[in-house]
């Protein structure tokens, strides 16, 4: 027999158990009675392979789940974990823009403290040493791989292939078509190459 539970203070242990007990049947009834639904959606788009799924694509079904069943899902396809931003950065912003930094274009040489924080953080994070004046700012990693493409394949023309340990970003091998360059995957690059002596390789590309 369970205790009565107490509102007052701590809410009594077998209460709790009974409370989520409730919450897990009622979340397993919704999720059956969607299920049809959710593979309706699934099915609408077509996909050769579900599995295989670009982000986009993700992105759109969980929108389109969410819309018709009202579920909340967790959306982490896209990288972006939701958790609030750094107060630091917030009032730092603020700040910068209380200065009027956003009537006018940042200096060609970039700002000096952004440049020398970048460096001390690469230092800090991985341990290497990269010169404040090499630390460039991207909007993005779609923006900051794609000009780290270009710069490389532009290096040494016998140098053409991009190396990737996958599974990574999609977009990135779509902007190597853009640029006209190779890519290999490193699952299959032991079977081809000798990982010693890489005459066509340019870039090691990781996820992290």
């Amino acid at each position: 027999m369970f205790n009565r539970p107490t509102f007052g203070g701590h809410i009594n242990s077998s209460f709790l158990i009974i409370i989520i007990f409730v919450v897990k049947i009622k979340f397993i009834t919704a999720m059956t009675a969607n299920r049809e639904l959710i593979k309706e959606i699934i099915d609408s788009f077509n996909l050769p392979d579900f599995g295989k799924a670009t982000i986009r694509e993700i992105v759109g079904i969980g929108k389109k789940i969410e819309a018709e069943t009202g579920m909340r899902m967790a959306r982490m396809e896209m990288g972006v974990p939701g958790v609030p931003a750094s107060e630091i950065g917030v009032n730092a912003e603020i700040e910068a823009l209380q200065r009027g930094v956003a009537s006018v274009y940042p200096t060609l040489e970039g700002e000096k403290a952004l440049k020398e924080e970048s460096s001390r953080f690469i230092k800090a994070f991985i341990g290497v040493d990269v010169a404040p004046e090499c630390c460039v700012p991207a909007v993005g990693s779609m923006n900051g791989v794609f000009a780290a493409f270009t710069v490389c394949g532009q290096c040494d023309p016998k140098k053409d292939t991009v190396l990737f340990i996958d599974p990574g970003f999609p977009v990135q091998k779509m902007q190597l078509q853009v640029l006209g360059y190779n890519r290999k995957s490193i699952e299959k690059a032991f079977e081809n190459i000798d990982l010693k002596n890489l005459p066509h390789s340019t870039v090691f590309h990781f996820i992290g």
